[in-house]
């Protein structure tokens, strides 16, 4: 990339132009710094290399639309049929985390089905490649949330997609264009709206959610 061999350009620039006026033990802490510094600064630029990857792929649902066709409070699913949920045709990795994270009754929710159709803004221009969406990457946050702080809000437990002619779950299947989905979600008590979430993107209305089955808001 352009833009990295003017960096390495100034940085070569400014390294000779130091070591020709700085004194010795300012060329000692020239080179220190970054040697102690690397873990921070390589942290740094994987982020930003994150953030913009995930921006890219983002631009697929920014400015989307959402037309909710049902919204409704359900009882909590089983513990056993959440945990296989979750853990359903997931990496051995994301298993793991599964396994690992706090106990929690399903109970302690209030969980809904929602059904919707997500309408992007956007089509690809002729010649470019569509990465499409995958509905399982999407998630339900509350309404102003930043972009990559952690939101337990709200626990989707399931998606599926409308897929040749009928729902079916959405993992591993990537959408193009619009389409039709069904999520199971539990949310934290005294949550009353949320928003959908895709990457770096907040996209459609704000939702508000109806009474859970329970009568109780907080």
């Amino acid at each position: 990339m352009p833009w990295v061999a003017i960096i390495l350009v100034v940085l070569l620039v400014g390294l000779v132009v130091a070591i020709k006026y700085l004194p010795w033990w300012g060329i000692v802490i020239l080179f220190a710094v970054p040697i102690l510094t690397w873990k921070w600064i390589a942290a740094g630029i994987f982020a930003f290399y994150v953030r913009r990857v995930a921006g890219d792929l983002a631009k697929a649902l920014a400015g989307a639309t959402v037309e909710v066709h049902s919204l409704k409070a359900v009882p909590p699913p089983d513990a056993q049929a959440l945990e296989q949920m979750l853990a359903e045709d997931e990496d051995e990795e994301d298993k793991d985390f599964v396994k690992e994270a706090p106990d929690e009754a399903p109970g302690e929710r209030h969980w809904y089905e929602m059904e919707a159709t997500i309408k992007p803004k956007f089509e690809p221009a002729e010649g470019e490649d569509n990465p499409g969406w995958p509905p399982d990457s999407l998630m339900l946050i509350a309404p102003g949330g930043d972009w990559g702080t952690i939101d337990d809000v709200c626990l989707i437990a399931r998606v599926e997609m409308e897929f040749q002619g009928r729902m079916q779950p959405a993992r591993r299947l990537n959408a193009f264009g619009q389409n039709r989905v069904w999520l199971l979600f539990g949310v934290k008590p005294g949550t009353r709206q949320l928003i959908f979430h895709y990457l770096t993107e907040n996209f459609g209305d704000v939702i508000e959610l109806p009474p859970p089955l329970d009568g109780k808001t907080a």
